[in-house]
């Protein structure tokens, strides 16, 4: 009896060990792919976003001048190869992103998810490279100021949790996953 029980535990560990393998998202950000694995960091964990840049405020609240400007953030993305890996290692090519918005407070206003595609980015196996991404386009901030009531000259600030999700295809497999990274974002009129 205590024979079945060693030999049926050993088969349920080879089990989950094989199953472990390639593809899917580790602890820590690190996704695995079949022949790299890859991770994602943003440049700052946090983004103060002007809504309005160059604008000069009055005394009674009356915004005059300025521009909306985009905002982006540079997000390295990193190849690691894998330890004692034997084979051709390949090349990942970030197809496109998704920017999301959680708003971090009740006075924040749901906001639509931005995107970025046909990127042609190509990062070589155990290296890594730095991609732009528009987190505060200027098209958001006009919808802020228009819609959102974010009022120019105003004490208003919205907060986000903000989830950068990459579209990132193995080259040589053709094998696919999110890779993401998040930071904090504020919007406001602020001071010049």
């Amino acid at each position: 009896m205590n024979k079945h029980f060693v030999s049926r535990l050993l088969l349920l560990c080879s089990f989950l060990i094989l199953s472990s393998c390639g593809g899917g998202t580790t602890s820590g950000g690190v996704v695995e792919f079949k022949t790299v694995q890859a991770s994602a960091t943003a440049s700052t964990n946090r983004l103060e976003s002007n809504v309005i840049t160059g604008n000069t405020c009055s005394n009674d609240g009356v915004s005059t001048g300025g521009s909306l400007v985009t905002d982006s953030v540079s997000v390295t993305i990193t190849s690691i190869l894998y330890p004692n890996f034997v084979g051709t290692a390949s090349s990942l090519a970030i197809t496109g992103y998704t920017v999301h918005f959680q708003p971090a407070n009740p006075i924040s206003p749901a906001l639509p998810d931005q995107n970025g595609t046909n990127l042609g980015f190509i990062v070589p196996f155990g290296s890594s490279l730095s991609v732009p991404v528009a987190v505060a386009p200027d098209t958001l901030k006009a919808y802020l100021v228009t819609d959102k009531n974010l009022e120019p000259c105003s004490m208003t600030i919205y907060n986000y949790y903000v989830t950068i999700t990459f579209n990132v295809v193995e080259v040589n497999t053709g094998e696919s996953h999110p890779v993401q990274t998040t930071l904090n974002v504020e919007f406001a009129d602020r001071v010049n």
